[in-house]
């Protein structure tokens, strides 16, 4: 109302050679108001900003790999999100070391779908998409024992099958069907991701129908054609030895093989300069090479051979994807120096406390000084000395219990942390000792006081 009155008094007191240029500024001022009102009044699903999609709208911004990126990447087995890796640590490690490409890997999928915490993943991808990171999902098609597919599996040359670790024959409907439909399941658990890698589909089969032809780009056009009936802008990777299928894929991730043949340096320089030379041969495709650094019992590789491998990749913008994190960082034998590598990945004096411990160098390894790390020790809040010592009950045990039975709750409990541990927040802040003992109950379980009219309990536990 109040723009329609000021236009009819412009258009009554002003003479006619002012009206033509008071008109058109109306227009703009009523044009522009338009556009304000769609913005405030448009529902919020329909405003995503590109570098921030909503994963919860669906209303996700889908990206292909840029060609001219140098990645930064790093891969987590699927089953350990959420488990032995919990999210605020991934989190913290892909924003601090600045990684921005993280590949999610079911690997052997048959085995790690069923252990892998979907609402975990889910949440991380989400909090991974709000720092801009491309996320990719990877998974091998083929089983561990044959008893786990009723497919037609690879044949070796005395045509038999392997008893254990099998390749699928890709000649078979059935095959390519089992192999796709991990795909479908993967793209329906997690909406939001729009690429899937293939890891190292050269594995031949030597039965009559593969002799003499090649069924693996068959398998790749099956899988684009299920998994874009779910996913319109599905792209698809593969992890190989250098360009296979570079036809019928998206983009590359070709090996690069970090292990010694006997004590010999990994010759980093020379597998990034052949890398480079793949790279310059595929146009308009990303390759980035995927840093196998797990061998399992065959693992001969050190600190300064990773380290090597990501300063000679950044140095040359190859980019790398580390394989894998928890091998890596988490080694039940200590075998790397976790501070040494974090600190090779950028900036060390914004470490993370979950690796202020530093692993004890090999015997056979020699620290290097590009490997020395210098720091600070982190502000630490230490537990209270108790004056005495009681013996509590556990927190469910009923008042009234006779000795035999509280013996019999004491075999059963179920404790999952019986060790000190320091603790913090995603940002490395709030250190505190967790100097208790964690256990599992079911749910609805009955909870009571130690004595009566008290409960001795920690803030914010």
């Amino acid at each position: 109302m109040a723009f329609y009155q000021f236009q009819k008094i412009a258009s009554v007191n002003l003479k006619p050679s002012l009206m033509r240029p008071v008109i058109s500024f109306c227009l703009y001022i009523k044009l522009l108001l338009s556009v304000v009102a769609i913005i405030i009044f448009a529902p919020v699903a329909n405003r995503v900003h590109a570098d921030k999609p909503d994963v919860q709208t669906n209303k996700v911004i889908f990206s292909t790999l840029d060609p001219d990126q140098p990645y930064k990447g790093v891969a987590f087995l699927a089953s350990k999100i959420g488990a032995d890796i919990k999210t605020n640590e991934i989190l913290a490690f892909v924003r601090t070391r600045k990684m921005n490409l993280v590949i999610i890997d079911f690997a052997w999928i048959t085995y790690h779908w069923e252990r892998s915490r979907f609402k975990s993943i889910n949440d991380l991808i989400r909090n991974l998409k709000k720092e801009g990171v491309e996320i990719a999902f990877m998974y091998r098609p083929r089983v561990l024992k044959p008893s786990e597919a009723d497919v037609h599996f690879a044949k070796n040359p005395d045509g038999k099958i392997a008893t254990h670790h099998n390749n699928l024959c890709f000649a078979y409907e059935d095959s390519l069907e089992w192999a796709a439909k991990w795909g479908v399941k993967i793209l329906k658990e997690f909406p939001s991701v729009n690429k899937i890698i293939l890891y190292n589909l050269n594995q031949p089969c030597f039965c009559e129908h593969c002799q003499d032809r090649q069924h693996m780009a068959k398998l790749l056009s099956h899988c684009r054609n299920e998994w874009q009936k779910i996913q319109p802008r599905i792209q698809i990777g593969h992890v190989g030895l250098a360009s296979e299928y570079a036809e019928e894929v998206d983009f590359l991730c070709p090996f690069l093989s970090v292990n010694r043949e006997g004590n010999s340096a990994v010759d980093i320089a020379a597998l990034v300069a052949q890398i480079k030379t793949l790279k310059a041969s595929i146009a308009n495709k990303a390759v980035i090479p995927l840093a196998k650094i797990c061998w399992e019992s065959s693992t001969n590789n050190t600190t300064e051979d990773i380290i090597n491998t990501i300063k000679i990749c950044s140095a040359e913008n190859t980019g790398y994807i580390l394989w894998y994190y928890s091998w890596i960082f988490h080694s039940t034998d200590n075998k790397y120096n976790t501070n040494c590598l974090v600190a090779s990945l950028v900036d060390a004096s914004k470490r993370l406390p979950e690796y202020s411990q530093k692993a004890p160098a090999s015997k056979t390894q020699k620290v290097t000084p590009q490997m020395q790390i210098f720091e600070t020790v982190p502000k630490l809040t230490f537990p209270y000395k108790e004056k005495h010592f009681d013996k509590l009950p556990w927190p469910y045990q009923r008042p009234g219990l006779k000795p035999k039975e509280i013996a019999q709750l004491n075999r059963e409990v179920w404790v999952i942390n019986d060790f000190p541990l320091y603790q913090s927040d995603e940002e490395g802040g709030w250190c505190y000792i967790h100097g208790g003992l964690d256990i599992v109950l079911d749910n609805g379980t009955k909870i009571y006081a130690m004595k009566k009219g008290w409960v001795k309990a920690i803030h914010w536990s």
